[in-house]
C-alpha cells in the first residue's frame, strides 16, 4: 500500500463538533493529500454532520468513530484513516520553550516532560480536566536542553538526560536529585533505556561511540560497550530486548568488584544504532558481542545517515529508522553459528515524505501489532507485518519532538509547549 503525505486543518475537529451541535450550518475545512489540496464542506444535519468535497465529488470524507475519520480520493480507492487528538493538554510551559521529551505512566497517573530551557516538570494526569496539575517544576535541572526522560516502574522516580552530558535521577515526591551520572561518556547522550521491570540498571548511548550500563544505586558505570571494528562509531539509538538464549547463562561479571552491579540483565539483548548505519547487538547478561545488523548497506550510509531510532518487536524482529531520510526498515532476526550470533533478513521498507529533502525518523515504538513512528513531518502507525500505514495522526500545527505510549493512549509533545493525547 502506498504511503501518503497527509495534512489537515489543525482545528478541523472543532468545526465538526460545531456542525454536530448545530452551531453552524456549513463551513469548509482544508485537507492536503500527496500535495493535492481539497476543501471539505462540513454541513449540519438532522442525522449528524455531512461531508462533501467542494472540488471533486468523487472524493469522500466520513467520520467512522468519535476519533477516526476516513478519506478516499476516488470510489473504491484505498481509505486513508485520520486520527485527531483525544485531548489537547495544557501544561503551562515556559514561554517560548519547546517540550523536547515526554514520559507517561498511566498506571501512576503521572507525566514528566523536559524542555529546551533545561527544565524538568511532572504533572498529575487528571481525567476530569484537560489542564494538567503541575506536581513539580525543576528549573535548570540541566544546564541546557533536556533531551530524554524516563519514569521508573515505581512511578515515584524519574530519569533525565541533557545536552550537558549528564544523566540525573529525580524524586517526583520532592524534586531532590540523589544521583548524577557523568564522566563515563565524553559525547552527547543520545538515548536512554531501562533494563528490567525494577529499573535497577539502565543503558545510555553517546556520540562518543559508547553504550554504558549504569547501576542506579551507586550511580556507577558498570560496563561499557563499543564496536571493535570502529570504536568511535557514534551510538544514536538503542533498545533492550527480552531474549532467552538457547543455553541460559547466569548473571556474569568480568571481575568480583562489579558482581553486585547487574540486575535483570540475563536473557536480554542490547541493540545499538550507529552513525555508520550498523546495528550492534550485545548480550547484556554475558556482556558479550552477539552480532551486527547492516541496516544500511555501505553505498547507502551517506544518503540515509545513521540509525536514529530502534524498536524491538518481540524476539523475532527489529524496526529501524534513519537520521537523514524518513526511511523505516523491519528486519527479521535469527540465530546462526556458535554463541547464538545474530542473523537478519529485511522484511519490509517504507519511505515517507519528500524523497529529496532531508528528514529524520525521530522515534519508533511497538504497540501491539503496530509500529508508532514519528518523523520530521509525519506521525503514523505502521503495520508490523508489511509496513503499510494504518493511521495518520493529525490535529497539530507545530513540530512534534517525542511521544510516549501508556495505558493504551499515545502522548505527543512538541514546540511551543505542545502536548497532545491520542
Amino acid at each position: 500500500m502506498k504511503f501518503h503525505t497527509v495534512d489537515i486543518q489543525a482545528d478541523f475537529l472543532a468545526v465538526v463538533n460545531d456542525a454536530l451541535n448545530g452551531k453552524i450550518d456549513e463551513e469548509t475545512i482544508w485537507v492536503r493529500v500527496d500535495g493535492r489540496s481539497l476543501r471539505i464542506a462540513v454541513k449540519s444535519g438532522a442525522d449528524g454532520a455531512g461531508y462533501r468535497c467542494v472540488e471533486d465529488p468523487a472524493v469522500t470524507f466520513a467520520q467512522v468513530s468519535a476519533r477516526r475519520f476516513e478519506l478516499a480520493l476516488a470510489p473504491g480507492a484505498e481509505r486513508v484513516v485520520l486520527r485527531p487528538p483525544k485531548a489537547y493538554l495544557f501544561a503551562d510551559a515556559d514561554a517560548g520553550a519547546s517540550i523536547n521529551c515526554v514520559a507517561v505512566s498511566a498506571e501512576h497517573a503521572v507525566a514528566v516532560t523536559g524542555d529546551s530551557n533545561g527544565t524538568l516538570s511532572s504533572f498529575s494526569l487528571d481525567r476530569d480536566s484537560v489542564r494538567l496539575a503541575r506536581r513539580l517544576r525543576l528549573a535548570d535541572a540541566h544546564m541546557s536542553d533536556v533531551t530524554a526522560v524516563l519514569i521508573f516502574p515505581s512511578g515515584s522516580v524519574a530519569l533525565s538526560a541533557g545536552l550537558d552530558y549528564t544523566i540525573k535521577i529525580w524524586s517526583l515526591a520532592d524534586g531532590s536529585c540523589p544521583r548524577t551520572m557523568r564522566g563515563a561518556q565524553k559525547g552527547r547522550i543520545t538515548a536512554v533505556s531501562l533494563v528490567g521491570a525494577r529499573g535497577r540498571n539502565f543503558v545510555s548511548a553517546s556520540l562518543d561511540g559508547s553504550a554504558c550500563i549504569w547501576e542506579c544505586g551507586s550511580a556507577q558505570c558498570a560496563h561499557t560497550f563499543r564496536r571493535v571494528r570502529k570504536p568511535q562509531d557514534p551510538v544514536l539509538s538503542l533498545a533492550v530486548q527480552d531474549y532467552q538464549p538457547a543455553a541460559p547463562a547466569p548473571e556474569m561479571s568480568h571481575s568480583p568488584e562489579d558482581s553486585g552491579l547487574f540486575f535483570e540483565c540475563a536473557g536480554k539483548r542490547l541493540f545499538c544504532g550507529h552513525g555508520s548505519g550498523t546495528v550492534t547487538v550485545w548480550d547484556l547478561g554475558r556482556r558479550t558481542f552477539a552480532g551486527e545488523v547492516q541496516a544500511a548497506e555501505s553505498g547507502e550510509a551517506d544518503s540515509l545517515g545513521g540509525v536514529n531510532a530502534i524498536a524491538v518487536a518481540g524476539r523475532e524482529s527489529i524496526v529501524v529508522g534513519f537520521e537523514k531520510k524518513a526511511v523505516v526498515r523491519c528486519f527479521d532476526l535469527g540465530a546462526c553459528g556458535a554463541g547464538d550470533k545474530i542473523s537478519s533478513r529485511l522484511r519490509w521498507e517504507v519511505a515517507m515524505g519528500n524523497a529529496e529533502g532531508e528528514q529524520e525518523i525521530k522515534k519508533l515504538e511497538i504497540s501491539g501489532d503496530t509500529v508508532v513512528c514519528l518523523s520530521t513531518d509525519e506521525f503514523v502507525t505502521l503495520n508490523i507485518s508489511d509496513g503499510s500505514a494504518n493511521e495518520y495522526f493529525v490535529g497539530y500545527d507545530s513540530v512534534l519532538n517525542d511521544f510516549s505510549i501508556s495505558g493504551g493512549n499515545i502522548f505527543a509533545c512538541g514546540k511551543e509547549g505542545l502536548l497532545l493525547e491520542y
